[in-house]
């Protein structure tokens, strides 16, 4: 039987660390467990929240009315190139481990914190990749029963899945399954990949994944802050994506904007958040009593210490406006509200 906790504070459990407490608090290492965890909060008639690394979260500071179950299953298997891996694996992990293990596939999304079922929610991406690009198949509790999704039926988006939606919310991930590769397939397009290799002297054609995981980890160690320093949820908006006519509207008024056509369609252009934040509105290294902008990337923000939930999102409505003033666009969170 699963031990449940009571008044458990969610700053511990995010790397904002802000959040007030969660009424009921349980840790799930089995799909046995995370059954019996949702079935409590339906007995008890209250919400119930599956909690990863907390990487990708604002927890308010009344906290959270219902049942919280931190995500803990953990194991990693492999059949032929084909992983298997439990939703509670920290995700770093995961990537370290498919390396060693000369399974390739996943280097470009070194480093992101959170735990594999966090990543597969919210459809993680990093230098021109994104967990759906590798996905097989997930495994979920939807209700009494155990089944399996596709990679299809997780309908995948940027920063999207169905797990995202009302319906999809209901259904708990446990497991997730990669199709990975014996045979490197490097992927060293992504402009800071690639301008990494250029300063290093690497020719693109001698790179391998080893080599893509050490260029990732310290891009981001430079432009990302110190997570045992600070408190923070990384990229706090989305990219924002814009039709190609007010793309080209907007280039004339500013230059040097950049803007990168989507798989799907050349009408839809992808413009760099942190570009806008930065170059257009001048909010790097902005800061607002205990929390600000990072200070080598104004898409992220910090908590430099005792900031409340309510101070973040007045920062981000603040870093919303002045983007919508200036452009007219309009930018979506990334970091969840709960």
């Amino acid at each position: 039987m699963i031990e449940v906790q009571e008044h458990i504070p969610l700053a511990a459990h995010g790397t904002f660390r802000i959040g007030g407490p969660a009424q009921f608090f349980t840790v799930v290492k089995t799909s046995e467990e995370a059954r019996e965890a949702k079935k409590m909060s339906d007995e008890l008639r209250v919400p119930f929240f599956v909690l990863g690394g907390g990487s990708n979260m604002l927890f308010a500071d009344a906290g959270f009315s219902g049942l919280v179950a931190k995500m803990a299953i953990g194991g990693i298997r492999s059949v032929g190139e084909c992983v298997t891996v439990g939703a509670g694996v920290i995700w770093d992990d995961f990537v370290a481990w498919t390396i060693a293990h000369k399974l390739f596939g996943l280097e470009n999304l070194s480093g992101i914190p959170g735990t594999v079922g966090g990543a597969v929610v919210g459809n993680v991406g990093a230098y021109g990749r994104e967990v759906c690009d590798t996905l097989v198949s997930v495994e979920v509790i939807d209700g009494e029963k155990m089944r399996q999704l596709t990679a299809d039926e997780c309908r995948f988006g940027y920063r999207s899945s169905f797990f995202k939606t009302a319906d999809g919310k209901k259904l708990v991930v446990v497991r997730a399954t990669f199709q990975l590769h014996r045979k490197p397939i490097v992927a060293a397009d992504y402009p800071d990949v690639h301008a990494y290799f250029a300063k290093e002297h690497i020719a693109v054609a001698t790179v391998t994944p080893h080599h893509v995981r050490t260029a990732v980890l310290e891009i981001r160690a430079k432009k990302l802050p110190n997570l045992q320093q600070v408190g923070t949820a990384g990229s706090f908006f989305k990219n924002p994506i814009i039709g190609s006519s007010v793309f080209e509207k907007l280039k004339k008024q500013f230059p040097d904007m950049p803007g990168f056509s989507e798989p799907d369609s050349a009408l839809r252009i992808k413009v760099p958040a942190g570009w806008l934040l930065d170059k257009v509105c001048g909010l790097k290294g902005k800061r607002w009593g205990a929390v600000g902008t990072h200070s080598e990337q104004a898409l992220v923000l910090v908590n430099f210490g005792g900031a409340a939930a309510a101070d973040v999102a007045a920062a981000a409505a603040r870093m919303a406006a002045a983007t919508a003033a200036a452009t007219g666009i309009t930018l979506e969170r990334e970091v969840e509200y709960l």
